[in-house]
């Protein structure tokens, strides 16, 4: 006696058709709508990014250009020399009173540097400056040269807001910064001859 068997699918197979007919109207329906919507957004933005490289763009780069015009012509305004032009005072002394080789007020700016010589060996000489109402030590110069160079002690003196010496063999810049007032001063103090004072100054140019 042999047994006949027959499986029945028949119900897994509506259920899967079913399914795929679902699918199907899914997919038809994001063919039909939103497919176009979807092509419809990227052909706005084609025409945004159009208007953005033809118009927007054009117009920044003709902003940037004027602006850069304006910061060249601001920059070219500005004054290059804050310090102005370096500036020479001279003078020469042979009596025994304070004379003056550089008097100015109602200026800032900064003073440099001061060259001092004396033209005979038995001479002697004094030198003093004023910033800015300040008074530095009356500086005593006993040694024949010709330019000894004064310089400012970074180690302020208990006697004098300034303390100034000289070398008659090193340049040693003052670079001392004055805002209202600068005086310079020298005189002989012992001997016959004369001193021979001279000094760089720069006034600010803002």
């Amino acid at each position: 006696m042999s047994n006949n068997f027959s499986l029945d699918v028949s119900p897994q197979i509506a259920a899967v058709l079913t399914a795929v007919a679902t699918v199907d109207t899914v997919v038809d329906a994001i063919r039909a709508a939103d497919v176009p919507n979807i092509q419809a957004n990227i052909n706005a933005n084609e025409v945004i990014l159009d208007l953005i490289r033809g118009t927007d763009l054009p117009n920044i780069e003709i902003s940037i250009a004027g602006n850069l015009t304006n910061i060249n012509a601001i920059i070219a305004a500005i004054p290059q020399q804050v310090r102005g032009d370096l500036t020479e005072a001279f003078g020469i002394v042979s009596a025994a009173a304070w004379e003056d080789v550089l008097n100015i007020s109602g200026e800032s700016g900064k003073l440099n540097s001061i060259f001092h010589s004396v033209n005979a060996p038995s001479l002697t000489s004094i030198i003093r400056i004023t910033v800015d109402g300040h008074l530095s030590n009356e500086l005593t110069v006993n040694v024949t040269g010709t330019g000894l160079c004064i310089y400012h002690d970074i180690h302020v003196s208990v006697t004098a807001v300034m303390q100034i010496n000289f070398s008659s063999a090193d340049l040693f810049p003052l670079n001392l910064e004055f805002s209202q007032s600068l005086r310079v001063e020298h005189q002989r103090a012992t001997g016959t001859g004369q001193v021979h004072t001279r000094v760089l100054y720069s006034l600010d140019n803002f």
